[in-house]
């Protein structure tokens, strides 16, 4: 079973170009596991209390995490990219899912698996 943990940038997908990103990744990675950090559903909780487009799409973001049964994984940096990067080091068995290039390139850099935005409608191995 293959453990993703996806990213905020990640989940704003589905409102921003009608990706699923839970069928994206089912398809490159099967029987996949989801995970979100603690730090991640914070950032969305902050970004939908706001009424513009990102409001909007983190209100859906959230809605899709309690439907497809995504699990939470602690990390102890406060920061969702640190504490990502965190995680990259101490477990090489799980992907990330961003479409943050900085991210991609820290995550990379420590030889981790990532999964990114690959033209405008599908994610793929980075």
């Amino acid at each position: 079973m293959q453990r993703i943990v996806l990213d905020t940038s990640v989940l704003l997908l589905p409102a921003q170009r009608r990706l699923d990103v839970f069928v994206e990744c089912e398809r490159i990675a099967e029987n996949c596991e989801f995970l979100v950090l603690r730090q991640t559903l914070d950032e969305l909780t902050s970004l939908a209390a706001k009424r513009d487009k990102a409001g909007i799409a983190a209100r859906i973001a959230l809605e899709l995490l309690g439907k497809n049964k995504v699990g939470q994984i602690e990390a102890k940096s406060k920061k969702a990219d640190e504490a990502l990067v965190e995680l990259a080091r101490k477990d090489r068995t799980i992907a990330f899912a961003t479409t943050d290039a900085p991210l991609r390139r820290r995550l990379r850099d420590l030889n981790a698996r990532v999964i990114c935005l690959k033209g405008e409608s599908r994610l793929d191995w980075c």
